[in-house]
């Protein structure tokens, strides 16, 4: 037992005040006299000893109660094991530094308070003790243990970050920064308000670590967030509207009313809107844009809110293509014009066509939709080219000839894009449903006209309806004329039948031009609009090897890493907004919208308990410090989770001062 206000304890000379009443009872005494006093002696022997007793007893209570009285306001506790100052060798202390961490308190923000008390935490150690600060920065600085000094120092350059990191990254952190100290016993303190840090996963904890939690909660009720921003339409060309989606979010329990909302496009007011969302909602709306020129449209999204204000803007950019590009590859043997060039020669189109035996690698670099027009001999040169258009989000058109079956089609779709064919089939067959949901045919039809002439095959593959992953164009035996299968980040179609009019009239129907727009469209034109701050690896066309990256309108700049297919970031932007990628004629190859994580714009406090359940459950023990002692570096170097005694003691001198109250009514008596 040790006490948090041992120099109180003087307080116990007391207990000296009783002995002293006890010893010398400063009595006045009278003179009576009587003729016969034999029965006055034999009264006083019988009553001496009970008054004995009873002064005994009243002393023994009284100073009881003087001793407990002290005992109690010295504050008697016993330390816990977990986290001894004394016994601590080295102390990590590592402070959550998010933007959740702004919310205010009645003593100022959270982040504030963290560092009051991180400077607490680390006074009330001995000099001499191993510190380690540690932010969600993750700073190779932050790996080395410095003296109270030092650690005072990068105390006072905390600043909030967009950064956001998992308990289990934290102690990773802390174990990839022990070396030496290794076999050390190692206190970490974790100052945080726990939104989203306590992750499923949990790294193994040494022994040899004593951790304390310290939850910092703000009461924050409200908050209104723009999450995100998208597109639907496949098509983002010039002269051509579309619609941007983008998503507010109440976080809080009450209802909000008439939430301004902007949205600029290229610096300009778009739209002004006011928006009424329930609580614990969320609204999804939309704003109609004609790109004007073939340049990139930059938008921003923003409301008023407060107190968190982090996720009051979102930013996005828009790739408006000037031209699709499309290549064919197709069968030696096809002599007539394809109706892929009949369709694709034209000014919204930049169309390459090589016959299987021709085929230019170098022309298919910039490419966004491939398509394998009846190709004889398929071989692993082509399968390759598709695959990685594929992984880069190309699309693929695979249109089957006429000899699958004797020119290995069947094992090699399979093996490649998952497709089973079965059989050739000469049915004839008329297409019965077309894919409305599905970008291919979305929008085609404004109302489902009746009695359509839809496409016939009298020659198709049949495929095995579990080899493929969406039916765009269905015939009447629910086999499919068109399929599809979602592959890496792109779509691979299959046309079951040769575009030939011996087979079918596909090729000549009208709904083959919508199809051909939409899926090429699509094809590698789908983009992100935003990315998170933290993304670090971003695949992007550029074509010149010296580049520069910098915020629009700020000089300052830098230089990221150049990939086989993109750029690599390495945690070099700091801030929400939009950056221009360009090289060293000043053109510039890209341009690239980033926003902070959404992950904190929750509101509401962490329970202490589930912090505790997410510890126990993985059998570790954690102390936790009382925040609202005012002596919190005693309470620190005495031990986190001491067990408080001075209710104890003071409940006992209330039960002597009752004791003493008894006796002195029963002895009256």
């Amino acid at each position: 037992m040790v006490f948090s206000s041992p120099f109180l304890l003087w307080a116990l000379s007391l207990v000296l005040i009783p002995i002293a009443i006890h010893l010398f009872q400063f009595r006045r005494y009278k003179k009576l006299y009587f003729s016969d006093i034999s029965l006055l002696k034999e009264v006083k022997s019988k009553s001496q000893t009970k008054n004995q007793l009873k002064h005994l007893l009243i002393l023994i209570s009284r100073i009881g109660i003087i001793a407990l009285l002290v005992l109690a306001f010295s504050e008697p506790i016993i330390p816990s094991s977990n986290g001894n100052a004394e016994e601590a060798e080295v102390v990590s202390i590592y402070i959550d530094n998010s933007f959740s961490m702004q919310a205010e308190t009645e003593r100022g923000q959270l982040l504030q308070e963290a560092s009051r008390i991180a400077f607490e935490i680390a006074s009330s150690f001995p000099q001499g003790i191993k510190l380690q600060l540690i932010t969600n920065e993750f700073t190779a600085a932050q790996k080395r243990f410095s003296d109270l000094a030092d650690f005072s120092t990068q105390l006072d350059n905390v600043a909030p970050s967009p950064l956001h990191k998992s308990i289990d990254q934290v102690f990773n952190f802390i174990r990839q920064s022990k070396s030496q100290e290794l076999r050390l016993n190692h206190q970490v303190y974790l100052l945080s308000d726990f939104k989203n840090t306590l992750d499923s996963s949990f790294a193994n904890i040494d022994s040899n670590y004593s951790i304390t939690v310290v939850p910092l909660n703000a009461a924050i009720e409200e908050n209104i967030s723009i999450d995100s921003a998208w597109i639907e339409s496949p098509i983002i060309q010039t002269g051509r509207e579309m619609s941007v989606f983008f998503r507010i979010h109440n976080h809080g329990s009450q209802k909000v009313y008439d939430i301004p909302v902007e949205v600029d496009i290229n610096d300009q007011v778009s739209s002004s809107v006011f928006v009424t969302i329930e609580g614990e909602s969320y609204l999804d709306t939309f704003l109609i844009v004609t790109p004007e020129n073939t340049d990139y449209l930059i938008g921003q999204i923003r409301i008023d809110d407060y107190p968190i204000t982090y996720d009051n803007d979102y930013y996005f950019t828009i790739n408006v293509a000037e031209k699709i590009n499309v290549a064919e590859i197709r069968g030696n043997s096809l002599s007539k014009l394809s109706p892929f060039e009949k369709f694709f020669k034209s000014d919204r189109f930049d169309f390459l066509s090589f016959d299987e035996s021709e085929i230019v690698q170098d022309s298919l670099k910039a490419l966004n939709l491939l398509v394998i027009n009846q190709v004889e001999n398929w071989n692993s040169g082509i399968e390759a080219l598709c695959l990685e258009k594929l992984k880069i989000g190309n699309n693929v058109i695979i249109v089957l000839p006429a000899d699958a079956e004797t020119t290995g089609y069947y094992s090699k779709m399979k093996e490649a894009f998952g497709f089973d064919i079965q059989s050739w089939d000469t049915t004839m067959l008329t297409v019965n449903s077309i894919n409305e949901d599905h970008y291919a045919f979305k929008g085609v039809f404004e109302s489902h006209p009746e009695n359509i002439n839809y496409p016939h095959t009298n020659g198709y593959y049949s495929l095995n309806k579990q080899s493929f992953d969406h039916v765009i164009a269905g015939l009447f035996n629910q086999k499919p004329l068109i399929a599809s299968n979602n592959i890496e980040k792109g779509e691979v179609f299959i046309i079951t039948t040769p575009l030939d009019d011996k087979y079918t009239n596909l090729h000549r129907h009208s709904l083959f031009v919508p199809f051909l727009m939409n899926v090429s469209a699509a094809s590698g034109l789908s983009q992100s609009l935003s990315r998170s701050i933290e993304t670090n690896r971003i695949k992007v066309s550029i074509d010149d090897e010296k580049i520069k990256m910098s915020a629009i309108g700020d000089s300052t700049s830098f230089v990221p890493a150049l990939t086989y297919d993109g750029i690599l970031i390495n945690g070099q932007i700091k801030e929400a907004g939009t950056y221009e990628i360009v090289n060293d004629n000043g053109t510039v190859e890209a341009i690239l919208s980033f926003n902070y994580s959404r992950n904190e714009s929750s509101v509401g406090a962490v329970k202490l308990e589930d912090i505790e359940n997410y510890f126990e459950s993985r059998g570790i023990s954690t102390g936790k410090l009382d925040l609202d002692n005012s002596q919190l570096s005693e309470s620190i170097a005495q031990g986190d989770l001491a067990t408080e005694l001075w209710p104890i003691f003071a409940v006992a001198a209330l039960i002597l001062l009752l004791f003493e109250t008894l006796l002195l009514k029963l002895f009256s008596g």
